[in-house]
């Protein structure tokens, strides 16, 4: 199988095709080559696989990617695979039968998207939002989402794989970016899917467009209680406690490009933002999901943000606040089961039950 990379009129490198057989927890074998070579780096594959539940588990997998080194105004991102170490299960496995790169020459700077998945009649397809400067910490997301609906990771201006905005962007400014790409590359009803300060991009994005089916606020921040700097940044370091470990060293190379300035100017804009009165004023069912661990959030806040919605729901799950990322199923699975409730309200069949 091949890809239909795009890269904004680069010709693209030969795909790399990559096998991927991984045992599962309990037994079974352990055989992986590496995903090595440029279209795997700068796509951010694994380089020995990420997790993924046993039950998703396929014998061959093709993983196929383009070139997508972009050019900056600033500087060049530096592509990485996944060290095993890094990997968030050991035993289980990421399949992704292709993943397509674009990348997106923006209103507000130069957008990388990674896709993965095939598209379902009646299922809207997921967008999923990144937090703060860090990226592909949610490729095994990416994954898990892909097996049910065509998914999408977007790399916001001045983040992971995309280029340097022409300044310092504002959470509206964000949100224009992301609704700039939907408008080139949208593919009709979507959820917007927002981790952490993500979920500010994507409450600030669904108002105005009508392409949103809903959105889904995975670890919203900030919680009032602690939304001043000194409580961000000790909540924040004790979250980290609670972490894996392979977590940092994936978001170190992403935080590193983007730089202390820009990591600075990010915090700002996030802590001032008012998502609680953002939620409150979205047209679109949301469905929170909070790790039960999370030192940035409290309970009570989130389910509050949940009943402010005009249609919302509550999940709790394990986990610290990257809960996605040790068990991505851990928020594949509420999504998918949001999808089929949307699918309900609109009379609509449930194709993901016939699966």
């Amino acid at each position: 199988m091949s890809s239909r990379p795009i890269s904004s009129g680069r010709r693209p490198s030969a795909p790399l095709k990559t096998l991927y057989s991984v045992s599962c927890a309990g037994g079974g074998s352990r055989d992986a080559t590496a995903a090595t070579g440029r279209s795997a780096r700068n796509s951010g594959l694994p380089s020995g696989g990420v997790s993924l539940p046993c039950r998703n588990r396929a014998s061959a997998t093709t993983i196929a990617d383009a070139e997508s080194n972009p050019a900056t105004s600033g500087g060049s991102f530096i592509p990485f695979g996944f060290p095993v170490s890094a990997q968030p299960n050991p035993g289980t496995a990421l399949f992704m039968t292709e993943v397509e790169t674009r990348q997106h020459d923006g209103v507000l700077g130069r957008i990388r998207s990674r896709s993965a998945g095939a598209p379902r009649a009646g299922v809207p397809e997921v967008i999923l939002v990144h937090g703060m400067t860090a990226c592909d910490y949610l490729l095994p997301s990416l994954a898990a989402m892909s097996g049910w609906t065509r998914a999408h990771l977007i790399d916001l201006p001045g983040c992971g794989g995309s280029g340097d905005p022409p300044h310092e962007l504002s959470v509206a400014e964000f949100a224009a970016a992301l609704g700039d790409w939907l408008d080139r590359h949208g593919p009709g009803r979507v959820i917007l899917a927002g981790h952490s300060s993500g979920t500010q991009v994507a409450t600030a994005t669904a108002p105005s467009r009508d392409d949103v089916a809903a959105v889904v606020l995975g670890s919203p921040v900030f919680d009032p209680a602690w939304r001043t700097l000194p409580g961000v940044l000790t909540r924040w370091a004790l979250d980290l406690t609670r972490e894996p470990s392979g977590l940092e060293r994936v978001n170190r190379r992403e935080r590193k490009r983007a730089g202390l300035r820009r990591l600075r100017h990010v915090l700002h804009e996030h802590r001032g933002y008012d998502l609680t009165s953002a939620v409150a004023a979205l047209p679109v069912p949301t469905l929170v999901v909070r790790g039960r661990e999370d030192a940035l959030s409290t309970r009570r806040w989130t389910r509050r943000l949940a009943t402010l919605a005009a249609a919302g729901s509550h999940v709790d799950v394990p986990g610290p606040h990257t809960f996605c990322w040790p068990d991505p199923r851990a928020w594949s699975e509420p999504v998918r089961e949001f999808a089929l409730s949307l699918g309900t309200r609109r009379g609509q069949s449930h194709p993901l039950r016939r699966r």
